[in-house]
């Protein structure tokens, strides 16, 4: 047990792995005994996801100014206080000099990469430019070098933003993944949730998230349209964010005439419909704007759902490729994709192994805690 207070902050209060990790980690310490709060903006006096949706509406810039004035006026609180801040990636480093806190008792947690140039992100670009193109202005690189701080304590949530961080100078460098927790939101028990298994021969499928082509939305829809007709007991719920282009997805749904094959809500309870799903499926293109590691991945891993997800190198450390739960196909390839669709069996008859090879929530907590009592 430490004897500090631990103030938690992020940039963007949207649905996603970043406010995820921070709830997670805020649950976890609290249930440590250790005095932990996450920074809330006004209007928004608690992190349900109907108050988060209502508060993703507000202008942007108006949610950007109220961050950066939390900020500014945390001096306020008083000296036996760290603050762990959560970072997109290292590219945004430059918060820091927006904060009014001692950098020493600053500890920057990086939840995703800066982006390396090669030729999938050229064609990312090509595909969707409007997405990539403010993603490859404020993530670059070279903001993480030019605003790095050798004051504050650096957590990347993976070793290899660690080895980045270390690369371009950055000191006091730990590496402490990020953590998944269900809240009692994820577990309750919802009339929208649609699957109630009356043939027991249907399989269910399950993507949860953005709509935004890099996420792989629309190959698993152009591979699933395939597979139907091979197998016409499948099913594909789709529980999308106000992210994206969900209109193009129904056009998609239409065009392939699938229409009675796919189950389209919004939000749902994460944990509930992790069980009653076959498979979850996350068909990244890339990783570019996902947290490391992705909340979703760390959640199927929890509630034992099996897993069919593309091969991206940022995820390869920790998946257990020896897991008869895990089904991998090559990013982009939709007719690899069909057919791990088709090996698909129900759930009963998976007999469930670990899909991940992370250390513990309890583990990671322990690296934490040793990190805030080295901190002044």
């Amino acid at each position: 047990m430490i004897n500090k207070r631990i103030i938690i902050g992020i940039l963007n209060f949207r649905m996603g792995g970043q406010l995820s990790s921070a709830i997670s980690l805020q649950k976890r310490l609290v249930h440590n005994n250790v005095d932990a709060n996450i920074l809330l903006p006004k209007g928004l006096d608690n992190l349900s996801k109907e108050k988060i949706q209502q508060y993703t509406k507000i202008n942007i810039f108006d949610r950007i100014f109220e961050i950066f004035s939390l900020f500014r006026d945390i001096s306020k609180y008083h000296k036996n206080t760290l603050l762990h801040l959560i970072l997109p990636s290292p590219a945004f480093v430059w918060t820091l000099l927006f904060i009014n806190f001692p950098k020493e008792k600053i500890i920057v947690h990086y939840e995703g990469e800066t982006i390396k140039l090669n030729v999938t992100l050229l064609k990312l670009f090509i595909n969707d430019p409007i997405f990539m193109l403010p993603r490859l202005i404020l993530n670059n690189k070279a903001l993480a070098f030019i605003f790095r701080s050798k004051r504050s304590i650096h957590i990347g949530a993976s070793l290899s933003i660690t080895k980045d961080l270390q690369k371009i100078g950055y000191t006091n460098v730990y590496t402490v993944s990020n953590f998944c927790l269900f809240t009692d939101e994820d577990s309750r028990q919802s009339d929208e949730l649609f699957i109630e298994k009356n043939d027991k021969h249907l399989i269910f499928l399950g993507y949860i998230g953005h709509s935004f082509p890099v996420k792989g939305i629309y190959d698993l829809l152009a591979a699933f349209k395939k597979a139907v007709l091979v197998k016409k007991n499948l099913r594909l719920v789709l529980a999308l964010s106000s992210d994206g282009n969900s209109q193009k997805v129904g056009t998609m749904i239409r065009k392939y005439k699938i229409e009675k094959n796919v189950i389209q809500t919004g939000l749902v309870a994460v944990k509930t419909l992790l069980n009653k799903l076959d498979c979850l499926v996350l068909p990244y293109r890339s990783i570019i704007s996902t947290t490391i590691y992705p909340s979703l991945l760390l959640e199927a891993n929890l509630s034992h759902c099996p897993l069919l997800i593309s091969r991206v190198k940022e995820l390869e450390p920790i998946l257990n490729f020896d897991s008869q739960s895990l089904y991998i196909f090559r990013a982009g390839e939709r007719v690899e994709l069909e057919s791990k669709i088709l090996m698909i069996p129900p759930k009963k008859d998976n007999q469930w192994q670990p899909i991940l090879k992370i250390p513990s929530d309890e583990e990671k907590l322990n690296m934490l805690m040793n990190i805030y009592s080295k901190t002044d």
